[in-house]
């Protein structure tokens, strides 16, 4: 159950810094790359309440907690939201090329950003995903 004091693990996953501002509390929180910060659940809400929050939210940053996602933001997260970046460089060498090419197109942002910056440093040895990466 959740209650506006429940603590949430939210991590930022894009390839640069996120920040937001929630005015009302004269509050900016700022994630660097790969930070994970624990956040009351009420503020989430906050954010996800503004223009581009829940943008924000699904796109740049990863909240663990799979329950706020459903049942507090109504935002029902693609299989691909859940590939974290430690599991990009197994996903990358076993996933099919259809796997590959879905979450291109359907997975968050972050995601996508995440799955070029291992694609290079791996690197990535099979020519249909290269070709699906450009």
């Amino acid at each position: 159950m959740l209650t506006p004091e429940t603590i949430c693990n939210v991590t930022n996953r894009s390839g640069g810094i996120v920040a937001y501002r929630i005015p009302e509390r004269n509050l900016r929180r700022e994630f660097n790359v790969g930070e994970t910060k624990r956040i009351p659940y009420s503020e989430i809400l906050e954010v996800a309440a503004q223009p581009g929050g829940r943008a924000l939210l699904y796109n740049y940053l990863y909240i663990r907690e799979d329950e706020v996602m459903k049942e507090g933001l109504n935002i029902k997260p693609e299989p691909e939201y859940y590939i974290s970046e430690d599991q990009v460089d197994s996903w990358l060498l076993t996933s099919s090329i259809d796997e590959f090419k879905d979450a291109l197109d359907f997975a968050p942002t972050g995601v996508v950003n995440l799955i070029k910056q291992h694609a290079v440093t791996l690197p990535l040895n099979d020519l249909r995903k290269c070709e699906a990466l450009k």
